[in-house]
């Protein structure tokens, strides 16, 4: 685990010393009122009680003022290194059974991210049956979207879907960065050899280089439907295929470490800072609720 505010972690020895100051107090005051009949035989056990949840609140409190995140890598580091998106411009990404289609929803995931994670740098790769880099890792956004424009599956000059290829690409790139994500945008009909995707994987997972997948359609077959610049339909032929997403295939990528989320986070990262503060909380509530029944 790590912090991205350590020193507030100075506190906490702080807080111990101040609770374990105001439990004594108690305590002497508790036994000069003995004479008196005050405490009863489970007094003892619940100012043991209310001190542990006393300090409990108080060493939560602080490490929520410190910021845990469990992933060793803070988000600064997270943000410098770039994501390469693998994006599938195979002929069944043509299927509309996603809205406006798979091809044009893969798309408009990729724009979404970019914009999300403003600042960091964004590289491309396209495949279908061979890959080739569009761009480059590039904080340029506006750049990105401009080549995506260029590109549409019924374009690509390569028969088949090869994602392996695409992956190999991106790991290249990500090797000469010194690390970063990928993120393959695809629907996972893919007819590559798998010993050639498994080796892929192993590499990113040696470089420690995380992929995730993202799937576009549907796994109930769908006609592949070529459309002309004017958005009207083509009979090349295509439209009698039926292609079927495996979204089983995206889920199953795996890299070398869990992916970010868009602006540097990790899902894999400790409760934020509140669900810290309200644990902390809670246990000094209890504390209060304690002292109240034995004063």
């Amino acid at each position: 685990m790590t912090f991205d505010a350590p020193l507030w972690l100075l506190l906490a020895p702080a807080l111990l010393l101040a609770a374990v100051a105001a439990a004594r107090a108690r305590s002497r005051a508790r036994r000069r009122l003995l004479p008196f009949g005050a405490g009863g035989p489970g007094a003892g056990r619940a100012a043991a009680a209310r001190r542990a949840a006393e300090v409990g609140g108080c060493a939560l409190l602080a490490v929520a003022l410190a910021g845990p995140r469990l992933d060793g890598e803070s988000s600064a580091k997270r943000q410098r290194e770039p994501v390469v998106f693998v994006l599938d411009a195979s002929r069944s990404m043509l299927a509309e059974d996603a809205i406006p289609g798979r091809f044009a929803a893969a798309v408009v995931a990729l724009l979404e991210r970019v914009a999300r994670g403003e600042g960091r740098r964004h590289g491309l790769v396209v495949f279908a049956g061979g890959a080739r880099e569009v761009c480059p890792p590039t904080a340029d956004g506006a750049a990105l979207a401009a080549l995506l424009a260029d590109l549409h599956p019924r374009r690509h000059p390569d028969p088949g879907s090869d994602v392996a290829a695409g992956l190999e690409r991106a790991l290249s790139r990500l090797e000469s960065e010194g690390g970063g994500e990928i993120v393959v945008l695809s629907d996972g009909e893919w007819d590559g050899d798998p010993a050639r995707l498994e080796d892929a994987l192993e590499r990113a997972r040696t470089l420690g280089i995380a992929v995730v997948g993202k799937c576009f359609g549907t796994e109930t077959p769908s006609p592949i439907v070529v459309r002309d610049e004017a958005g009207e339909i083509v009979d090349d032929g295509l439209a009698r295929l039926r292609t079927a997403a495996a979204p089983a295939r995206l889920a199953e990528l795996r890299g070398g470490r869990p992916a970010a989320t868009d602006g540097g986070g990790d899902p894999s990262s400790a409760p934020g800072p509140g669900g810290w503060v309200v644990l902390g909380l809670l246990l000094l509530a209890g504390a209060h609720a304690l002292s109240e029944r034995d004063p």
